[in-house]
């Protein structure tokens, strides 16, 4: 058997019945429209949440003593960290206690001496800064005695950028820092509670030469840190490994969650396409009763019957999710302008990918054609001098 003649059938025969035809292809085109931005802004939840933790916070492996020391070997675990293919960056980070003050105000805070060169390709700190400009590795001289603080922090001091503020380290040394910028995480704790300073200049000021709290290392694949890790722990000289699925488990959590409301959508989307084309299909079947019957008994096999229907939904399946791509990229192109998330602190746009785009028009591809092998089945079975002689 010719396919070509199920084919031919299949494309005379679509346009026959445009009422139908029409509703088959808008419960394609909605199933696809639909999840597309639905994928690509959960997609962009995800991406805005690892971006404000993990990337600024943890990094992909964090490098740190099991009993909270500093590591002392700083350089030597750099040095093995350059050995790796995967390592995409790395840099030391020094934590410790301290109280600012501004005028009458004080609060303690959590410091964090940093090299902003390695910074801007580990966290990219420096993407949130929301006034003023970030601290420059290549500034010497007294631009050392410069800091940049969480915006809640600036706020509850009354601090603005020019401002100089009192940094008092340890309860021992306390020091004029000019303010240069403030930066706008939308993490908290680090937005209301954390001051940066330059790591060279509390290197200087404590001896903490080749000291660091923690390393923190940026990989290739971010979703391999943990086999990374242990290839990582069988080299260091000194300290443990931690991934950020450890460090910080509640953005995986969160994570596995928006993959769990994707799949749910997904099914519920297929169910909803699945049913109604189902119907519908049925209907027009139904409606060529007769036709159907003149076809068999002029001698059209049963198999060219079923195919010519199966035809017809695929046909149907690349029409309506071709549309529907059309429609869930417009929608998607909607949020990135009207998020669905637009808090002065954290904005969730879509992310548009391959994966957003081509599994629901996958998915929904083959439930057009899923939903057309009952209607195609029946048509090929047929009596044909009951569907003939039934009308």
């Amino acid at each position: 058997m010719k396919l070509s003649i199920p084919l031919f059938l299949a494309r005379k025969d679509l346009f026959q019945d445009k009422k139908i035809f029409s509703l088959i292809i808008m419960a394609v085109v909605f199933g696809v429209g639909i999840q597309i931005p639905n994928a690509a802004n959960l997609d962009g939840s995800n991406e805005a949440i690892f971006s404000r933790t993990v990337n600024v916070m943890s990094g992909h492996l964090t490098i740190q003593n099991p009993n909270g020391t500093d590591l002392t070997k700083v350089k030597e675990n750099e040095a093995i960290l350059d050995n790796f293919s995967w390592v995409r960056g790395y840099t030391a980070r020094t934590y410790m206690p301290g109280i600012v003050t501004h005028e009458e105000r004080a609060s303690g805070m959590d410091i964090i001496g940093i090299y902003p060169d390695k910074e801007k390709i580990i966290s990219k700190l420096h993407v949130f800064l929301v006034e003023g400009k970030f601290l420059d590795e290549n500034e010497k001289g007294e631009q050392q005695n410069v800091t940049v603080l969480g915006d809640e922090f600036a706020k509850k001091l009354d601090v603005k950028v020019g401002d100089n503020v009192q940094i008092t380290f340890k309860g021992e040394y306390t020091i004029l820092f000019k303010v240069i910028g403030i930066l706008n995480i939308g993490i908290g704790g680090v937005d209301e509670r954390t001051v940066f300073v330059y790591k060279s200049f509390l290197d200087t000021l404590f001896g903490f030469k080749n000291r660091a709290t923690e390393i923190l290392v940026k990989t290739e694949d971010p979703y391999k840190a943990e086999d990374y890790k242990k290839m990582l722990e069988k080299k260091l000289v000194e300290g443990e490994v931690l991934s950020w699925k450890e460090k910080m488990n509640y953005v995986e959590d969160i994570i596995h969650a928006n993959g769990r409301v994707k799949l749910i959508s997904q099914i519920m989307t297929i169910v909803g396409v699945l049913v109604p084309v189902t119907v519908l299909m049925y209907v027009n079947v139904k409606n060529r009763h007769r036709e159907i019957g003149i076809l068999i008994a002029t001698g059209t096999d049963t198999k060219t019957i079923f195919l010519t229907f199966l035809f017809e939904a695929i046909l149907i399946g690349v029409i309506g999710c071709s549309g529907g791509v059309a429609l869930g990229l417009l929608i998607s192109l909607y949020f990135e302008h009207y998020p669905v998330v637009d808090r002065p602190n954290f904005v969730v746009t879509p992310l548009v990918s391959f994966s957003s785009v081509f599994w629901p028009f996958l998915s929904i591809f083959i439930s057009t054609i899923a939903s057309a092998i009952v209607p195609a089945y029946k048509a090929s079975r047929i009596n044909p001098i009951k569907a003939i002689w039934g009308e």
